[in-house]
Parts: C-alpha cells; structure tokens; sequence
C-alpha cells in the first residue's frame, strides 16, 4: 500500500511539473543543447506499450541512431520511455510529441527520470522532422523553428563562432538543413562546455 501511494504521489509531481511544461515556454537552441542529454537524427524502429513498476503505462521507442550530435553516435541505438497518453489513463501530457515507426527525427531528449520516463527537450521544440528536398534534408520542428532564437543573446551567439548568416537563419522561423542545424548544435554544445568549466 505505501509502495503505491509513493508511486501516486512521485506521479502526481511529474504530472504537476509536465503540465506547467506543456505551456510550451520556447526553449532557445543553446538551452536545447545544454539540456539535452542525447542528441541524434534516427529512424524510429519499434514503438510499443509498457508497464513500468509502478503499473503506470509508458510508450516505449527504439531509434536507430544515423547521427550523433551528443551522447549518442552513429550505429547505435536509443530506446526510450515517454509516458502513455491516451484517453484510458487520468494522466496525460498535452503537446508530448509520438512518433511512428519508419519515422525520421532529429531528437533533442532529456534524461531518464527516476521513474524511467523522458521526454524532448521543450516536448514538441526538441523534436524535428527530417524532410529530404532538392537541396538535401531540411528539418522543423513542431513550433515551425520559432524558438530557436528566442531570448538567445547576441553575445552568446558570437561567443559561440556563428556568422551573420547562422544568426539570421536562426531568426528565420523556417526549415533549416540537417547540417547547418548540426553545425550549429556542436558550436552550442563547445560554448556550453566553455562555460560549464569556467
């Protein structure tokens, strides 16, 4: 009894804390990569119900990794848990992203809470559509890249070694290709690094 009234309340919280995310504050690209854990571009390959120990319902996603931007590389593969929303469980988070299988994404993702759950970073924001073009892949993600630049200090951005043209494609709110977006996450990623060990 006391085991489930622990898993209640740890519930409770993370559902507290999830639906004051689903607000949706935008999330700019540096904090994106700073928070993030693993960063990949990947293939969703098996998508599946779970039960975790607390007898809440996850969906539960492998992703074959064809890029590592962090913490992940190319080859590998990332399984993951999200809690399972539906209309059959009381608890739900609005805007929390699904994917398909065969899908292509490029994920911005958290760390695995204690109870085994994650989620993107920014829910729909830290998730990207890959969309092949004439011109190589394209990708956007579930805000149309209007966070990317938001409250994101010039200074930060020069600190980080973007030229003009990185700077006004992150301003832009449109697609923007799988490299210059991966080229962009490295820089953020080295700058935060900088940062971290000052």
């Amino acid at each position: 009894m006391l085991k489930k009234t622990i898993a209640a309340a740890v519930l409770l919280i993370f559902a507290a804390s999830s639906a004051w995310a689903t607000q949706v504050k935008p999330v700019n690209l540096q904090k994106m990569v700073e928070q993030a854990e693993r960063i990949f571009m990947g293939a969703c390959v098996k998508v599946e119900e779970v039960t975790l120990p607390s007898g809440m319902k996850a969906t539960q996603y492998t992703f074959r990794v064809r890029r590592g931007l962090k913490g992940v590389d190319a080859g590998d593969t990332v399984t993951f848990r999200q809690l399972h929303s539906n209309n059959r469980q009381a608890v739900s988070i609005p805007g929390l992203p699904r994917f398909k299988k065969g899908q292509d994404s490029l994920v911005f993702l958290l760390g695995d809470s204690r109870l085994g759950l994650t989620s993107p970073v920014g829910l729909q924001q830290g998730v990207f559509d890959v969309r092949p073009t004439q011109d190589g892949l394209m990708v956007v993600n579930g805000v149309g890249n209007s966070n990317l630049d938001y409250e994101l200090p010039e200074t930060n951005m020069r600190s980080a070694g973007l030229a003009r043209s990185e700077r006004e494609m992150l301003a832009a709110n449109q697609p923007i290709s799988l490299d210059a977006l991966a080229s962009l996450v490295v820089k953020f990623e080295r700058l935060n690094q900088r940062k971290a060990g000052q």
